[in-house]
């Protein structure tokens, strides 16, 4: 029976085609009727609903997108949230399967490259982020994704990219966020502004990062740049969190002020294994647990992870409530 529902639930799933220019009735229908993205209301789309951007041949690249489930937000963009997986993705049929860009630039007058704000269960999938901004303003915090307050999203086999300005993913009061099998990188800079390839804060925990390839570039740091940072996270229960399976490289020796996973006043009970993490920069702590929040006690569960690294620390572990 459960089989059944499932398949009959399939049935009334909807795929939708935006592409950067309308053709045909332009009701994204269709290729022959795709929608200009720009145009496409996205209070149309349900659950289970797949979301395909044109790619074109080779490639096509997108102005900053933003999608809300913010009551007051304009219906054009504005989602509900869902119960099952929303899938946006790139277009799969030949003529439309290139790469999808969504790129972030002076310009744009936004501060990223794709935003969800208050979104439940949508994936991110086979898309490229990235920025050509130039402003180097390190007090204006810039991000290629940027999540908030959503609840069981998915960014998946993506590849984001920072030049230095702005953070790869940058994630406010989500909570079981789920990053996995994508590219992470920031290019080599010695911009000013701060760029980790992941942070996340004030969330309810329970996310799972694994499968990643992560580098990060960054040198002469004004903010420490990391891999993976939590701060403000989890909760009472102390949701697992879960990051494995991850590659983590920091491959110049002029960077400092680096860290591969640095948590701070979390409450969650962290799964660590299988990691590889090189550091080859001046000053750096491959794993930083060293909570100064007396409140918030996290536990950590740390297995089989290959650590290589020039000076300082490999690990430093405190105030946990269990080890």
């Amino acid at each position: 029976t459960l089989i059944l529902l499932l398949f009959v639930g399939n049935l009334y799933a909807t795929n939708y085609y935006v592409s950067t220019s309308s053709s045909g009735s332009a009701n994204a229908s269709s290729w022959t009727n795709k929608q200009i993205y720009s145009s496409f209301n996205w209070s149309r789309v349900m659950d289970g609903d797949t979301v395909y951007f044109d790619g074109g041949i080779d490639s096509l690249t997108y102005a900053p997108v933003t999608l809300s489930a913010q009551g007051y937000t304009n219906p054009s963009i504005r989602l509900n949230r869902f119960t099952s997986k929303v899938v946006i993705t790139k277009g799969k049929d030949a003529g439309h399967n290139g790469e999808v860009i969504f790129q972030n630039f002076n310009s744009s007058g936004v501060k990223y490259a794709f935003f969800l704000d208050m979104t439940s269960n949508i994936k991110l999938t086979n898309l490229t982020f990235n920025t050509i901004s130039t402003t180097d303003d390190y007090g204006n915090q810039k991000q290629i994704i940027g999540l908030g307050d959503g609840i069981n999203n998915v960014i998946d086999n993506c590849k984001i990219t920072s030049n230095g300005l702005g953070t790869c993913i940058f994630v406010i009061a989500d909570t079981n966020l789920t990053i996995t099998n994508n590219r992470i990188e920031v290019l080599h800079n010695t911009y000013l502004s701060d760029a980790d390839c992941i942070f996340m804060g004030s969330g309810g925990g329970g996310h799972i990062i694994t499968g990643n390839s992560m580098f990060n570039g960054k040198v002469d740091n004004t903010y420490h740049a990391d891999f993976i940072q939590t701060t403000l996270d989890g909760g009472d229960n102390r949701p697992l969190m879960i990051i494995a399976n991850n590659f983590m490289c920091a491959p110049d020796t002029d960077s400092k002020l680096m860290a591969g996973i640095n948590t701070e006043g979390t409450s969650n009970s962290y799964l660590i294994y299988n990691n590889i993490i090189v550091m080859r920069t001046k000053s750096n702590s491959c794993i930083i647990m060293y909570d100064t929040y007396p409140t918030k006690k996290s536990s950590l569960r740390l297995y089989n992870n290959t650590i290589i690294t020039r000076t300082d620390w490999q690990m430093r572990i405190a105030n946990l409530d269990t080890l």
